[in-house]
């Protein structure tokens, strides 16, 4: 990937820019814990992306390192070390899957800031049908696997099951009526969650992200995805804190609801 320094703020205005010899800056943010099995290929990932839409977008990559135990955090820094349009950073100890996130879009100089997983558990192509989707009258495109066009491969039923089964219970508590609320992978305008602050850090925080910005009066929309199950290491997520941390935001919820 060449070299490209990173930019200064860009306009709140998504559209404001001559589309048809100027391609749009985006940000893209990739959170990452204990990753080492996957790092081998991660720069290919980028750099594959960059290529492929090099004509529409100009790409830089805010990685998040949360606080890994193993060597992922040195093996970036390395990989990276001369991508100007690539930044690493290191939480000092493990924050969670949400707070890494928002450091990444705190960190970012676009207002179009796309945040993906690192074991690419969606194609990171699919960027290029969400991004038109975040018009001026939208905050956030999310990926949608359980939208009816939407597909979903090779993921273990019962992470599926309890998956879904939060989004429709999401579904009745906010006010942007979505499929999916529970997905990482998506486009933010900068400016309309950059100061939010999360109660919860972890994967319960990536669909608080939503909640604050449905409160607020944002506009959210899904666009169908393509989700499947990750190719090297072992999921970071701990099942029963999960539910918990769910029903906890839930209940925060309805009780803020009915005061």
């Amino acid at each position: 990937m060449a070299g490209t320094a990173f930019p200064k703020h860009s306009s709140n205005d998504i559209t404001a820019r001559d589309a048809a010899t100027e391609p749009m800056q985006v940000t893209v943010v990739v959170p990452c814990y204990n990753e080492e099995e996957a790092c081998s290929n991660f720069r290919d990932v980028l750099s594959n992306l960059r290529a492929e839409f090099a004509e529409q977008y100009q790409f830089f990559f805010v990685i998040v390192d949360d606080g890994s135990t193993d060597q992922t955090y040195e093996i970036l820094r390395d990989a990276f070390a001369e991508e100007q349009s690539c930044v690493v950073i290191r939480h000092r100890w493990n924050q969670g899957v949400g707070a890494a996130i928002m450091t990444g879009i705190q960190h970012a100089r676009t207002e179009v800031v796309c945040s993906m997983d690192f074991d690419c558990s969606y194609e990171p192509s699919q960027f290029s049908r969400m991004i038109p989707l975040l018009t001026n009258d939208v905050d956030v495109v999310t990926a949608s696997p359980y939208h009816p066009d939407g597909l979903v491969r090779n993921v273990p039923h019962w992470r599926l099951a309890l998956s879904k089964a939060a989004s429709v219970m999401y579904s009745y508590l906010l006010t942007n009526k979505l499929f999916t609320y529970t997905s990482c992978f998506r486009v933010y305008r900068r400016s309309s969650v950059a100061e939010i602050e999360l109660n919860n850090d972890g994967f319960v925080g990536v669909v608080e992200l939503l909640w604050q910005v449905d409160r607020r009066g944002g506009r959210i929309v899904e666009c169908p995805a393509e989700l499947g199950v990750r190719e090297y290491g072992q999921s970071k997520m701990r099942t029963l804190e999960v539910m918990f941390g769910h029903l906890k935001l839930m209940f925060s919820g309805i009780f803020r609801r009915n005061r």
